[in-house]
């Protein structure tokens, strides 16, 4: 004989008057999550009588305490639009992948976060605290309790973001369509061009943003600057060129780095990034298409925000430079300028190991970056926190190091830093005139400390310029003896690094320190007499072409 389905039901619709119970309506369907309380109503009780109900099971549960940190840590690639293998968007998504989550998170392979916060504070940084460990573990230990959704608090929304600048730059390229797991770059056909209403020197750039078209399809993406003319062997086209490192140009800075989740990258209180005329810009797109059975097009996106007309940051100018290393051994460069590292974006070719970048202050080495497991998958722009920025001197050098597992083909890491600079208020657009020495005088009041700084961030034509002008033909006539020493010196430590001012002062600082010294002293008695500012003497600035 078939019992009726609703038999079990009725039955026990009998028996709960006599248990002092109410009964409600169920459905046929199975109850929740095998929850044997499912048919009670949301206050616990089964609607008719006072008896006391046993209270749900207690403990870490889904709803309370894991889905925030899911929501949080996780679901920037998990989600059923996203890059990850599966959608962990709900309790029943779960299910199949529980014990591998809380597997992975015990071991730090998830949520993916290779850097040493140890190091140096970082911001949003994905690592987990020891507690956040601990929930899973005891989910897990649990028995992996959904909970009731009423207990879920969700976290903490992300500040909207809100470009500074007043002129939005779209740099499009036309849509490719991967051919699996590959990466591809693309050189776009926008340029920072020339215009006489701005800065002579290029854009400020207030904010950049990198958007995938489809996050199911895209793995990181990264913006490279390319300066001018480093373009011309870089093969052009839709369909962009294979590029297992870098864009593949030997002139080349990261401005970006993207990974799922990231936020654009901002700076605060009217700080911007310097964009030279004539720069041209590559995006390099990591692609995981093996999952699809026909991957879309994709025309992934990089915008710009930059201040309109003359205006210049008030809160600090910023550069990008790139530092790189090839093989395991460390490579030790001079710092350019004198500056504050707010950040840096590290790359390892295939193979990489470990990743470790350092600024020197004579013996002192000072983390900035760490890595000692690393994932090429993930590279990406990185910032310090808050009052973690490094100041460093010109004369400082900053370290690299990467290690590479046995067989790498192309042992190459390189970190492209970011670093905000003096604002040197007295320096205006001169036409044709380099800034040089004169508008550098009267921007440091004589210093030569702040002297050298301000000609160093004019850049490579007005450094060199202004060290003949004041090292050799200045200091000649000012102290021929001193400046003879200082030459010697000079020859015998620093040749070769005249087409470079930053390099240059670095070398000299850490090789003849004392001679500079001297002639330092010398020059600041001599600056306010307008020793050094003939007009035969003044540097020519010839601007970058497009």
């Amino acid at each position: 004989m078939t019992v009726p389905r609703a038999l079990p039901h009725l039955i026990f619709c009998a028996v709960c008057p006599l248990l002092g119970m109410g009964c409600v309506d169920y459905p046929d369907e199975v109850a929740p999550h095998g929850n044997p309380y499912a048919f009670l109503r949301p206050d616990g009780s089964g609607g008719g009588g006072g008896g006391d109900v046993p209270p749900p099971p207690s403990g870490t549960s889904w709803h309370k305490d894991v889905r925030p940190l899911v929501e949080r840590h996780c679901q920037r690639c998990h989600r059923a639009d996203g890059i990850g293998p599966m959608a962990l968007d709900s309790y029943e998504a779960t299910a199949p992948h529980r014990e591998a989550m809380v597997s992975y998170v015990e071991s730090g392979f998830m949520p993916p976060w290779p850097f040493d916060d140890a190091c140096r504070d970082l911001a949003a940084s994905r690592a987990l605290s020891a507690d956040e460990v601990a929930v899973f573990a005891d989910w897990r230990s649990d028995g992996f309790l959904a909970g009731a959704e009423s207990d879920y608090v969700a976290p903490e929304p992300e500040p909207a973001f809100s470009p500074a600048g007043e002129v939005e730059v779209a740099l499009t390229r036309a849509a490719y369509t991967p051919r699996g797991d590959e990466t591809r770059c693309f050189l776009l056909d926008q340029r920072v061009s020339e215009d006489a209403s701005l800065d002579r020197r290029g854009w400020w750039v207030t904010d950049i943003a990198l958007t995938p078209e489809h996050h199911d399809l895209v793995q990181q993406v990264t913006l490279y600057a390319l300066a001018p003319g480093a373009a011309a062997d870089l093969p052009a086209g839709d369909a962009g060129y294979a590029c297992p490192f870098g864009a593949g140009s030997a002139d080349e800075v990261a401005l970006l780095s993207w990974v799922p989740g990231q936020r654009p990258l901002s700076f605060d209180q009217e700080t911007a990034l310097l964009i030279p005329f004539g720069t041209r810009f590559v995006l390099r797109v990591r692609y995981r298409a093996s999952h699809l059975a026909s991957p879309p097009a994709d025309a992934t996106t990089a915008t710009l925000w930059r201040y309109a007309g003359r205006r210049t940051p008030s809160g600090g100018q910023l550069r990008a430079y790139a530092v790189e290393a090839s093989g395991a051994t460390p490579v030790e460069d001079f710092l350019p300028y004198t500056q504050t590292i707010l950040g840096a974006t590290p790359e390892l070719s295939s193979g990489g190991a470990t990743f470790l970048l350092e600024y020197l202050t004579g013996p002192l080495a000072t983390c900035l970056l760490q890595s000692e497991r690393w994932d090429e998958r993930f590279p990406e722009t990185l910032l310090l926190g808050a009052g973690a920025a490094a100041g460093a001197r010109l004369g400082n050098q900053t370290r690299l190091g990467c290690t590479f597992a046995d067989g790498a083909q192309d042992a190459r890491c390189r970190a492209t830093i970011l670093g905000r600079f003096p604002r040197f208020d007295s320096i205006q657009p001169l036409g044709s005139t380099c800034s040089g020495v004169h508008e550098c005088l009267l921007a440091c009041s004589n210093s030569t400390t702040c002297l050298l700084d301000c000609i160093a961030w004019e850049g490579e034509a007005c450094g060199q310029c202004a060290r003949e002008q004041l090292f050799e033909t200045c200091a000649a006539l000012a102290n021929p003896l001193q400046h003879d020493n200082l030459a010697a010196c000079e020859s015998q430590s620093c040749a070769g690094l005249d087409d470079d001012f930053g390099a240059w002062l670095s070398c000299m600082l850490k090789s003849c320190r004392s001679q500079l010294d001297i002639m330092q002293a010398t020059l600041e008695s001599e600056l306010p007499k307008g020793t050094c500012n003939r007009e035969e003497e003044a540097c020519v600035y010839v601007p970058s072409g497009p």
